[in-house]
Protein backbone atom coordinates (compact mmCIF):
# COMPACT_ATOMS: atom_id res chain seq x y z
CA UNK A 1 0.00 0.00 0.00
CA UNK A 2 2.89 2.75 0.62
CA UNK A 3 4.40 1.91 -2.30
CA UNK A 4 1.64 2.76 -4.27
CA UNK A 5 0.89 5.76 -2.57
CA UNK A 6 4.62 6.70 -3.01
CA UNK A 7 4.44 6.49 -6.45
CA UNK A 8 1.29 8.10 -6.85
CA UNK A 9 2.61 11.49 -5.27
CA UNK A 10 5.79 11.19 -6.94
CA UNK A 11 3.70 10.91 -9.87
CA UNK A 12 1.39 14.10 -9.00
CA UNK A 13 4.99 15.64 -9.00
CA UNK A 14 5.73 15.11 -12.21
CA UNK A 15 3.39 16.66 -13.63
CA UNK A 16 2.63 19.81 -10.94
CA UNK A 17 4.75 21.77 -13.15
CA UNK A 18 6.09 22.34 -17.11
CA UNK A 19 9.62 21.89 -15.99
CA UNK A 20 8.47 18.57 -14.42
CA UNK A 21 10.00 16.64 -11.49
CA UNK A 22 11.57 13.01 -12.76
CA UNK A 23 9.63 9.67 -11.29
CA UNK A 24 12.69 8.25 -9.34
CA UNK A 25 12.88 8.76 -6.06
CA UNK A 26 15.33 7.57 -2.92
CA UNK A 27 13.76 6.28 0.18
CA UNK A 28 15.70 8.08 3.22
CA UNK A 29 13.67 8.09 6.32
CA UNK A 30 14.84 11.40 8.65
CA UNK A 31 13.41 12.64 11.28
CA UNK A 32 11.00 15.81 11.76
CA UNK A 33 10.46 18.36 14.97
CA UNK A 34 6.88 16.78 15.35
CA UNK A 35 4.68 15.85 18.11
CA UNK A 36 1.44 13.75 18.86
CA UNK A 37 -1.16 14.76 21.31
CA UNK A 38 -3.90 13.23 22.29
CA UNK A 39 -7.13 15.25 22.59
CA UNK A 40 -10.44 13.50 23.23
CA UNK A 41 -8.83 10.19 21.67
CA UNK A 42 -8.14 11.92 18.58
CA UNK A 43 -4.10 11.79 17.72
CA UNK A 44 -3.45 15.23 17.26
CA UNK A 45 -0.28 15.56 14.51
CA UNK A 46 1.63 18.45 14.57
CA UNK A 47 5.16 19.21 12.43
CA UNK A 48 6.73 23.04 12.50
CA UNK A 49 8.93 21.73 9.51
CA UNK A 50 5.61 21.32 7.42
CA UNK A 51 3.92 24.10 8.85
CA UNK A 52 0.57 21.62 9.51
CA UNK A 53 -1.44 19.82 11.75
CA UNK A 54 -4.02 16.77 11.05
CA UNK A 55 -5.45 14.28 13.34
CA UNK A 56 -3.68 10.63 11.97
CA UNK A 57 -5.56 7.61 12.97
CA UNK A 58 -2.47 5.89 14.19
CA UNK A 59 1.51 7.50 14.34
CA UNK A 60 2.45 8.34 11.36
CA UNK A 61 6.36 6.92 9.90
CA UNK A 62 8.43 10.45 8.09
CA UNK A 63 10.39 10.03 5.23
CA UNK A 64 11.83 12.22 2.84
CA UNK A 65 12.25 11.48 -0.41
CA UNK A 66 14.69 13.73 -3.35
CA UNK A 67 13.17 13.94 -6.81
CA UNK A 68 15.33 15.10 -9.19
CA UNK A 69 13.99 17.61 -11.71
CA UNK A 70 14.97 20.02 -14.52
CA UNK A 71 15.22 22.67 -12.14
CA UNK A 72 17.03 20.56 -9.47
CA UNK A 73 16.11 18.24 -6.59
CA UNK A 74 12.93 18.50 -5.18
CA UNK A 75 12.20 17.40 -1.32
CA UNK A 76 9.21 15.62 -0.98
CA UNK A 77 8.22 15.27 3.08
CA UNK A 78 5.99 12.37 3.53
CA UNK A 79 3.92 11.50 6.63
CA UNK A 80 1.99 8.18 6.09
CA UNK A 81 0.35 5.74 8.94
CA UNK A 82 -1.24 2.43 7.10
CA UNK A 83 -4.28 1.20 8.82
CA UNK A 84 -4.12 -2.09 7.78
CA UNK A 85 -3.42 -3.73 4.63
CA UNK A 86 -5.46 -2.15 2.61
CA UNK A 87 -5.38 1.22 3.43
CA UNK A 88 -2.89 4.49 3.80
CA UNK A 89 -3.40 8.26 5.03
CA UNK A 90 -0.93 10.07 4.20
CA UNK A 91 0.18 13.75 4.29
CA UNK A 92 3.07 15.25 2.08
CA UNK A 93 4.40 18.27 0.77
CA UNK A 94 7.27 19.38 -1.50
CA UNK A 95 8.72 23.00 -2.15
CA UNK A 96 9.08 24.26 -5.84
CA UNK A 97 11.34 27.36 -7.32
CA UNK A 98 9.39 30.12 -6.42
CA UNK A 99 9.49 31.85 -9.67
CA UNK A 100 8.72 29.13 -11.39
CA UNK A 101 5.25 28.81 -9.22
CA UNK A 102 4.77 32.72 -9.56
CA UNK A 103 4.87 32.83 -12.92
CA UNK A 104 2.35 29.64 -13.56
CA UNK A 105 -0.87 29.06 -12.98
CA UNK A 106 -1.45 27.30 -9.84
CA UNK A 107 -4.89 26.21 -10.72
CA UNK A 108 -3.32 24.47 -13.86
CA UNK A 109 -0.65 23.19 -11.84
CA UNK A 110 -3.30 21.45 -8.99
CA UNK A 111 -4.67 20.03 -11.86
CA UNK A 112 -1.66 18.75 -13.21
CA UNK A 113 -1.26 17.06 -9.83
CA UNK A 114 -4.21 15.50 -9.73
CA UNK A 115 -4.05 13.90 -13.12
CA UNK A 116 -0.56 12.43 -11.98
CA UNK A 117 -2.16 10.60 -9.12
CA UNK A 118 -5.17 9.58 -11.04
CA UNK A 119 -3.40 7.99 -13.81
CA UNK A 120 -1.11 6.27 -11.25
CA UNK A 121 -3.22 4.37 -9.75
CA UNK A 122 -5.70 3.80 -13.29
CA UNK A 123 -8.27 5.61 -11.75
CA UNK A 124 -11.65 7.13 -12.85
CA UNK A 125 -12.23 10.55 -11.63
CA UNK A 126 -15.43 10.90 -9.78
CA UNK A 127 -15.93 13.94 -8.20
CA UNK A 128 -13.81 16.76 -7.66
CA UNK A 129 -14.23 20.60 -6.55
CA UNK A 130 -12.19 23.33 -6.10
CA UNK A 131 -11.00 24.19 -2.16
CA UNK A 132 -8.90 27.14 -0.63
CA UNK A 133 -7.32 27.29 2.70
CA UNK A 134 -6.46 30.29 4.55
CA UNK A 135 -6.84 31.91 1.21
CA UNK A 136 -4.96 29.73 -0.85
CA UNK A 137 -6.20 27.67 -3.70
CA UNK A 138 -6.73 23.72 -3.41
CA UNK A 139 -8.36 20.73 -4.89
CA UNK A 140 -10.62 17.95 -3.67
CA UNK A 141 -10.86 14.82 -6.07
CA UNK A 142 -12.39 11.16 -5.59
CA UNK A 143 -11.10 8.59 -7.83
CA UNK A 144 -11.50 5.09 -8.41
CA UNK A 145 -9.79 2.14 -9.85
CA UNK A 146 -9.80 -1.44 -10.67
CA UNK A 147 -7.29 -1.75 -7.32
CA UNK A 148 -7.17 1.51 -5.23
CA UNK A 149 -9.84 4.55 -4.39
CA UNK A 150 -8.68 7.29 -3.07
CA UNK A 151 -10.17 10.82 -1.76
CA UNK A 152 -7.37 13.51 -1.78
CA UNK A 153 -6.97 16.87 -1.19
CA UNK A 154 -4.29 19.47 -3.06
CA UNK A 155 -3.48 23.02 -1.74
CA UNK A 156 -0.83 25.35 -3.63
CA UNK A 157 0.37 27.15 -0.19
CA UNK A 158 2.70 29.89 -1.88
CA UNK A 159 5.51 27.57 -3.82
CA UNK A 160 4.45 24.95 -1.02
CA UNK A 161 2.95 22.29 -2.86
CA UNK A 162 0.66 19.90 -0.06
CA UNK A 163 -1.14 16.64 -0.45
CA UNK A 164 -3.89 14.87 2.04
CA UNK A 165 -5.05 11.80 0.94
CA UNK A 166 -6.06 8.39 2.10
CA UNK A 167 -6.06 5.58 -0.03
CA UNK A 168 -8.02 2.54 -0.14
CA UNK A 169 -7.94 -1.57 -2.22
CA UNK A 170 -10.72 -1.69 -3.51
CA UNK A 171 -13.28 0.67 -2.38
CA UNK A 172 -13.70 4.80 -0.76
CA UNK A 173 -12.83 4.86 2.80
CA UNK A 174 -16.06 6.04 4.97
CA UNK A 175 -17.10 8.96 5.00
CA UNK A 176 -16.61 9.29 8.59
CA UNK A 177 -12.72 8.81 8.20
CA UNK A 178 -12.71 10.90 5.08
CA UNK A 179 -13.96 13.89 7.05
CA UNK A 180 -12.09 12.97 10.28
CA UNK A 181 -8.69 13.11 8.25
CA UNK A 182 -9.07 15.40 5.02
CA UNK A 183 -10.83 18.00 6.89
CA UNK A 184 -8.61 17.83 9.85
CA UNK A 185 -5.96 19.43 8.17
CA UNK A 186 -5.16 23.28 8.65
CA UNK A 187 -1.55 25.30 8.83
CA UNK A 188 0.08 26.37 11.31
CA UNK A 189 0.69 30.11 12.06
CA UNK A 190 4.42 30.69 12.93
Amino acid sequence: MKKQFVFAIVLSCSLLLAAGCGKKASDNTTSDNSSTTTSENVNKFTTEEGNFKIAFPGEPTISNEKVPTEVGDIDMHMYMYEKGYDEAYMVAFSDYPKELVDAGDKGEMLQGSKEGVVSNISAKLEDEKKIEIDGHPGLFFKAKGPQFATVYKLFMVNNRLYQVGILRASDYPSDADTKSFLDSFELIRK
